[in-house]
């Protein structure tokens, strides 16, 4: 079977006779998966009006699609707009409009609501909406046959297309619209407030950003507005200086925005005896009117976790009491003991100085290198003074 029910009906139709029969319109079931605007909207009121004069006219040009439904009945696959105008006509006492010209085909349920989308679609003037909610249809019947065990050869969303005459750019957005606009601005949509090309803009933020957009300017938003890049807050980490590396390290995280600023501090904790710790505190309320208020703002989110607390506390101690040499070996010890001993205390003491040089530096540009060295300098230390 091919993937367009109207061209595979068409080849079947061209092989017989076009058989049109009269059926009464009682016996005419609408098909309750037939969600294109029949009546209602001013717009469509004045087609279906010029539609009526038409078959009142003229006669009916295109007759009505049908499936058998049981009992004698039969459910509308297309032409509901058709019905209704030859029900307006009895209405008006024009009885001889009671029977309708109808092409009776055999299809399943998914063969008609397919016809009846690719019916529409092409034939006819439908809102963004309507498209939208064809594609998805389509998608759903195609899903179906694949679940039936039917192969579909190469692409869907190039199936649909064709079926509905449509480019393949045109599905894909109708299909990125459908699943990423929330509900307030479908709603929109479906109204007629904002087009396909606003909504697809709109779809491409996030859901909360959507929600707050709505309730800030509801439909009343332009595409250009749309279209303006975002400015996207400037976030900087930076790590506190002191902590030795083989205890863990903290993050300061400042961000900036329009001229306001939020912090926040994360990091990891290493202490003998106790599982890796790792944490995380960050607030993006822009309360703070300076990055250096942001800043101590962090240093206060430190004292949330426990571990980082006692890291921080590690740091003082560390910055106030840099690492002591051991003193030298008394003669005692023997004079291999001592050279030793002088030696150790030589590098040690040659490290410390290195150490307090690079404490004492200040607003040197690269922060991250003068502290890596300075915590390489203590592991050292420690190192030199163990083997001791």
């Amino acid at each position: 079977m091919s993937f367009s029910m109207m061209n595979a009906m068409g080849d079947y139709m061209a092989e017989k006779p076009r058989e049109i029969v009269k059926i009464d319109l009682a016996d005419i079931l609408d098909d309750e998966n037939n969600d294109f605007e029949v009546e209602g909207s001013t717009d469509i009121e004045a087609k279906n009006a010029l539609l009526k004069d038409s078959i009142e006219q003229f006669g009916l040009l295109d007759p009505l699609t049908v499936r058998p439904a049981g009992g004698g009945k039969y459910k509308l696959i297309s032409g509901h707009r058709r019905k209704l105008a030859h029900e307006r006509l009895v209405a008006e006492g024009k009885t001889e409009f009671q029977k309708v010209d109808c092409i009776i085909r055999e299809s399943d349920e998914v063969d008609a609501e397919q016809m009846l989308i690719e019916a529409n679609i092409p034939n006819r003037v439908v809102s963004d909406w309507e498209k939208m909610q064809a594609v998805k249809r389509m998608n759903a019947i195609f899903e179906k046959r694949q679940q039936e065990g039917q192969k579909i050869p190469g692409r869907r969303r190039e199936h649909i297309a064709a079926a509905l005459g449509m480019s393949v750019s045109a599905v894909g957005r109708l299909e990125k619209i459908e699943k990423n606009l929330t509900q307030e601005y479908k709603d929109e949509l479906k109204a007629g407030n904002i087009g396909v090309s606003v909504a697809d803009k709109i779809a491409s933020r996030p859901q909360e950003e959507q929600k707050d957009l709505h309730a800030e300017k509801g439909a009343k938003v332009k595409l250009v507005d749309l279209q303006q890049e975002k400015q996207l807050p400037v976030e900087t980490r930076s790590r506190v200086p002191g902590i030795p590396m083989d205890r863990g390290e903290i993050i300061l995280i400042i961000g900036e925005y329009g001229g306001r600023y939020y912090a926040g501090v994360c990091g990891r904790v290493y202490f003998p005896d106790t599982p890796p710790h790792a944490f995380e505190y960050i607030d993006k309320q822009q309360k703070y009117i300076s990055r250096e208020a942001a800043m101590d703002g962090a240093m206060e989110m430190i004292s949330r976790d426990a571990f980082a607390a006692d890291l921080l506390k590690l740091r003082a101690e560390e910055t106030q009491n840099p690492p002591k040499p051991k003193k030298e070996p008394t003669e005692e010890a023997g004079e291999s003991q001592v050279a030793t001993g002088r030696g150790t205390l030589l590098l040690v003491g040659s490290l410390n100085e290195a150490w307090r040089r690079l404490a004492a530096m200040k607003g040197e540009e690269d922060e991250a290198a003068r502290q890596y060295a300075m915590n390489r300098l203590n592991q050292i230390i420690r190192e030199v003074q163990a083997e001791d």
